[in-house]
């Protein structure tokens, strides 16, 4: 029996219990010898259910352990959380990120933190950020990201990573004594992700004095500066990043099915409406399916369908949550043009939950770079990060393009 039937069978005992009680509390007497051994006979029939339930508890616990999809947890490089770490790891520690400070401040290398952050020459190193800046940094991406807020699948790691994926086989219903599957295969097509790193680099110049003030907090203000860089950056690749050649992540218009129109210049509702209709139901109904576009066509959209009896169109009704276009968030994003010409990307629809992106923990650092500006009194920061990304299935998205002439 699962947890609910036991429980919902408790109670019953419990209220036969509360019964054979009041029966006796009502004529001001003890219970009679059949009422007692009734009485005694539900009270052990309550303990032994409170036994089963909690062995339930505990085998639901130890399916959810053993069955965890581990790719999201486990760091490939020390098979262990990639996002908790234990107190043991030097990132963790507070004497790691202490150095960091210091490092960042005056430029004083902790020969005992210190690591070689250079890949082809030794001469140069310096810090990886401590994981108290690295969580502060990837909750600025996630907040600052519509893309990552909007459901995608996001995994950590250290290394270079291979993520399989594959379609929905068909599954055959049989006639008893039949061949299974009907008598032939139904192998689902697996595909493989190879991520790797794609890195992006900023520098930033600081003043000595800023570094050297103590009532700056220089990680808050550092690590707070190039978050939102990389955040930037990283939602215009998720979006529209042309992949392997351009030391950008794939973007998901790249790999979307594309929906043409008729006109070279602006698009109509029907033409709207067709588009994400065309999106399977599988990915449409899903509650990460989410529209990004540009406000040119947002403004479209609004004028469209806003005054409608069905209300397609809706504006937000409270600061940061998006408007929604068939009951999907609309997202304003740059890396669509305002631009509308021969063959212009003007919106997609997607299941985000689709895009895959890989963050790479190791290649995020924050280095100073002590020498570029020193004559003037100031110094270069330099902030590295990597990140990879891909939508694992096209049929998952719909783009909608200008028609070409």
């Amino acid at each position: 029996m699962t947890n609910v039937e036991l429980l919902a069978k408790r109670a019953n005992i419990f209220e036969q219990m509360k019964a054979i009680n009041a029966a006796a509390t009502k004529e001001n007497r003890n219970l009679n010898s059949e009422e007692q051994v009734s009485f005694d006979k539900a009270n052990a029939d309550i303990v032994e259910l409170n036994a089963q339930i909690k062995r339930n508890e505990t085998l639901d616990v130890m399916e959810r352990e053993l069955t965890q999809t581990r790719g999201s947890l486990v760091d490939p490089l020390k098979g262990k959380s990639a996002t908790i770490l234990s107190p043991d790891d030097p990132q963790a520690q507070e004497l790691y990120r202490s150095a960091w400070i210091q490092h960042v401040r005056s430029g004083f290398l902790d020969n005992r933190m210190f690591r070689d952050l250079n890949t082809t020459t030794p001469a140069d190193g310096g810090y990886t950020v401590p994981v108290v800046i690295l969580n502060k940094i990837k909750t600025e991406l996630q907040r600052l990201s519509f893309v990552r807020k909007a459901g995608a699948s996001v995994i950590s790691t250290n290394v270079r990573t291979s993520i399989p994926f594959s379609n929905v086989p068909t599954l055959t219903w049989e006639a008893e004594k039949g061949s299974y599957g009907g008598g032939s295969d139904a192998d689902p097509t697996i595909g493989t992700f190879p991520a790797q790193p794609r890195k992006i680099t900023g520098v930033q110049t600081i003043s000595e004095e800023l570094l050297f003030d103590s009532a700056v907090n220089i990680e808050a203000y550092v690590s707070d500066l190039f978050s939102k860089g990389a955040a930037l950056a990283f939602e215009n690749a998720y979006v529209n990043g042309a992949g392997s050649g351009s030391n950008q992540p794939k973007g998901f218009v790249a790999d979307a099915t594309a929906t043409a129109v008729a006109s070279t210049s602006t698009v109509t509702g029907p033409e709207i409406k067709a588009a994400f209709y065309a999106l399977p139901a599988q990915y449409r109904m899903s509650p990460s399916c989410a529209w990004f576009a540009s406000d040119k066509f947002i403004g479209l959209a609004a004028g469209l369908f806003l005054n409608q009896i069905q209300q397609d169109f809706k504006y937000a009704t409270a600061p940061g949550e998006p408007d929604t276009l068939f009951g999907k968030p609309i997202y304003s994003s740059g890396a669509i043009t305002e631009t509308w010409t021969n063959d212009a990307l003007v919106a997609t629809v997607l299941d985000v939950s689709q895009y895959q992106i890989v963050d790479f923990n190791a290649y995020t650092a924050i280095i100073r770079l002590a020498e570029q500006s020193a004559i003037t009194g100031q110094i270069k920061v330099l902030g590295r990060f990597a990140t990879d990304g891909k939508l694992l299935f096209p049929d998952a998205g719909r783009t909608i393009k200008l028609a070409h002439s």
